[in-house]
């Protein structure tokens, strides 16, 4: 069953709506072989990115409000139910935008020295 889901793309500096049928297309949509939990937001909506983002000598990153470093490469945004299962997102689009700063390799290398 399809699920209401955003694309955070660091390359091109936008968040999209996008829908998934189950966690594979989670990395599909990074542009990743393996990813992780980045961040879980106050409503249990969770951003996965690329959890070997920072080893493949990247170029596009993002950061999200109340987080402390940035994130390497992409992001999507997915929500969650009591028992973990992934579900529509819960946050607006809007909400998102506003939380989320594009940045360069060198305003986020700063953040890692």
């Amino acid at each position: 069953m399809q699920k209401k889901a955003y694309l955070i793309n660091s390359e091109t500096k936008t968040v999209s709506d996008i829908t998934i049928d189950d966690y594979t297309e989670i990395s599909k949509n990074i542009g990743c072989e393996i990813f992780t939990t980045g961040t879980h937001l106050p409503n249990e909506d969770t951003i996965y990115v690329d959890d070997e983002g920072l080893l493949i000598n990247p170029k596009f990153f993002f950061m999200v409000d109340g987080c402390a470093h940035p994130f390497a490469g992409n992001g999507v945004v997915v929500g969650a139910d009591e028992e973990g299962e992934s579900v529509d997102v819960k946050t607006k689009i809007e909400d998102i935008w506003a939380m989320v700063k594009f940045m360069s390799p060198f305003v986020a290398k700063q953040y890692f020295d």
